[in-house]
């Protein structure tokens, strides 16, 4: 017996539909920076000051039990316009007396003053100007350096002074560390000119739409996820556990709220993340690079359609409990139409018969079934409905039973009409059906 089998791939790439989207039933998934309906929420925070403001009046407090000294807020500002001034903030970090990191969207330097304010340190808080860029991996979003993060998204400045008595962290190296969480420290709130640093976790979970790797791969970008990461929290530093050294920086963030505009979220689109540089990946200046998987829109794409591939083809191994125990199946799975509802027909067929005597009526059951993505984008088959069509056998010659059905329309119309086994067989048809063995 002989059943031509297509399958149409629709393949609802993670996170784009096209670019972006995180998808949606036919849609995608965002990569290193996002989409135009992901919320920027890892950018930096702009505000207007009045014309005498200097960074002095800046205050950098820590909200949580304890924060790392080192951490602090990095802030560019533009000449008056208006009677104000705009500034730009970010979080920033120190790795050294006179050098700090920070992400490459909240580069000013060429066109703005910028500055570095640490927190108090018995009683004294250090503010120093940015004298340059020391080192800088930032492509930026197509839809708009402001509006996304690139990937890479990191730089290093240097200081006017170093801050002296306190020591920089340390950037991970080496063969990538395996962890499930990391914890950011990062510039949450903001009150006029004092700002509070607070400690957010972010839990790491295998994301086969947005976040298709294990961090044993070292992609060069993590999505981490469970944690609200918003603007002005841009170059966070973020440590495992167990490790004082900074495992990534904080680029970006997915905000479910604002990510999808006048549609319902998809269950795969209703987590918080954060999207961060992983570090052992940079080409730093005296370093040696690890080799990192890119997370980029091609391989989070290919993954996703490798993932959906793989359930796809575990419809034609699908079983049957309890259904005509004196047979056993054979499934075959038919795309129905519209592709993108990612809908099949299955038919299972008798390829044998249990006991030696011949069958005096055929069952084939006709499953209808969906192919769904589960909140972490992974696909899922759910069955609709379940049909058993019993076919006359009219003769018997050796295995061989000749038969007559009545096939039942389909539910809807097939992506590749002309396989229909509807089609294929009519209604008198022959099938092999041997004894099954034992």
């Amino acid at each position: 017996m002989r059943l031509g089998l297509i399958l149409t791939l629709t393949l609802i790439l993670a996170g784009c539909s096209p670019a972006r989207s995180a998808r949606t039933g036919s849609r995608a998934t965002t990569f290193a920076g996002g989409s135009p309906n992901e919320a920027p929420s890892g950018k930096a925070e702009t505000s207007y000051v009045t014309t005498d403001w200097t960074p002095n009046e800046v205050e950098v407090d820590c909200a949580a039990d304890r924060c790392p000294l080192q951490v602090g807020a990095l802030i560019f500002a533009e000449a008056p316009a208006n009677g104000q001034i705009l500034t730009r903030r970010c979080t920033a970090f120190l790795i050294s007396a006179d050098t700090i990191v920070s992400n490459g969207h909240c580069d000013g330097f060429a066109k703005e003053k910028g500055y570095f304010v640490t927190q108090r340190i018995n009683g004294q808080k250090e503010v120093r100007a940015v004298s340059g860029v020391v080192f800088k991996r930032f492509t930026p979003h197509p839809k708009g350096a402001e509006i996304h993060s690139g990937r890479p998204d990191v730089a290093l400045f240097s200081l006017d002074r170093p801050i002296q008595g306190l020591p920089g962290l340390r950037l991970a190296s080496g063969p990538q560390l395996s962890f499930t969480r990391l914890t950011a420290f990062a510039i949450m709130k903001s009150s006029g000119n004092r700002l509070s640093i607070e400690k957010h976790e972010c839990q790491l979970k295998r994301h086969e739409a947005e976040f298709p790797f294990e961090i044993n791969e070292a992609p060069d970008m993590i999505r981490a996820y469970g944690c609200r990461l918003l603007p002005g929290t841009s170059g966070s530093p973020m440590f495992a556990d167990g490790s004082d050294e900074v495992q990534a920086v904080h680029a970006s963030g997915l905000d479910p709220i604002n990510r999808a505009k006048n549609r319902a979220l998809l269950p795969y689109e209703k987590h918080w993340s954060s999207l961060s540089t992983n570090v052992r990946c940079l080409d730093l200046p005296g370093s040696r690079p690890l080799t990192c998987v890119l997370m980029d829109h091609a391989n989070i794409s290919r993954r996703f359609q490798e993932a959906q591939r793989a359930e796809f083809e575990n419809l034609n191994s699908r079983k049957l409990n309890g259904v005509d125990p004196y047979v056993q199946f054979r499934a075959y799975r038919y795309q129905l139409s519209p592709a993108r509802d990612l809908r099949f027909e299955i038919m299972h067929v008798p390829k044998c018969r249990l006991a030696p005597e011949s069958l005096r009526s055929v069952p084939i059951v006709i499953e209808q079934v969906v192919v769904e993505m589960d909140e972490w984008g992974f696909p899922k088959t759910r069955s609709l409905s379940l049909e058993t069509v019993n076919a006359s056998v009219r003769s018997v010659s050796a295995n061989i039973h000749e038969m007559e059905i009545a096939w039942p329309a389909p539910p809807m119309p097939h992506a590749n009409p002309e396989s229909d086994l509807r089609k294929q067989w009519g209604g008198r048809f022959g099938i092999d059906l041997p004894v099954c063995p034992r």
